[in-house]
């Protein structure tokens, strides 16, 4: 048995593990470069990539489209969609409250539940595959401004319990979920 890696092997491995983002809503030649030579693994969109769903869902194809040509291996298609403040995916798309305000809500299990199974759907319709969500971090007493309404709030316990909801619910609809922050910007 052969152990060991030719570089191309090894350089496609590398480049698996890297996920780069787009300067603009269009697949550029940087990209295609990234994907071509590099054998990149992923990319994170943001808003500045998103103008509508027919264009989201273009950009999307063409990623995927030349990621298969190039290399023969899909990508990850990732955005943050927590919901509130962190949202890529604005209006026509559905927008949630977030995390502070579901844990608040009077029936905030079945709202973790609908949020992950709309989220899924709609980031499955325009090709999205990823998302780089739910926030888990336990806020630390008051308020940190750069997590203001995107944890669970303060108790562990309902972090845990909301986070797992979200997370099944977006896998059982074939999202990747991916929960932040470690090591942390509140409690991990």
């Amino acid at each position: 048995m052969n152990t060991t890696l030719d570089l191309s092997e090894l350089e496609f491995k590398i480049g698996q593990l890297f996920m780069v983002g787009l300067a603009g809503p269009d697949l550029d030649d940087a990209t295609e470069k990234l994907i071509r030579d590099y054998h990149i693994g992923g990319v994170i969109l943001f808003s500045r990539n998103i103008l509508d769903p027919l264009q989201l869902a273009e950009l999307c194809k063409n990623l995927q489209d030349t990621s298969m040509r190039e290399q023969e291996t899909p990508l990850f298609l990732a955005i943050d969609q927590e919901g509130g403040r962190v949202a890529r995916l604005k209006e026509p798309f559905t927008c949630f409250p977030g995390n502070e305000a579901m844990a608040q809500d009077r029936f905030p299990l079945r709202q973790a539940r609908e949020f992950g199974k709309v989220t899924a759907r709609e980031m499955k319709m325009v090709g999205l595959n990823m998302n780089l969500a739910p926030v888990l971090d336990v806020r630390l007493g008051p308020p940190e401004s750069h997590l203001t309404g995107r944890t669970f709030g303060e108790n562990p316990q309902t972090a845990a319990e909301l986070g797992t909801i979200i997370i099944k619910t977006l896998q059982q609809n074939n999202i990747m979920a991916c929960a932040k922050h470690f090591p942390g910007l509140g409690r991990a």
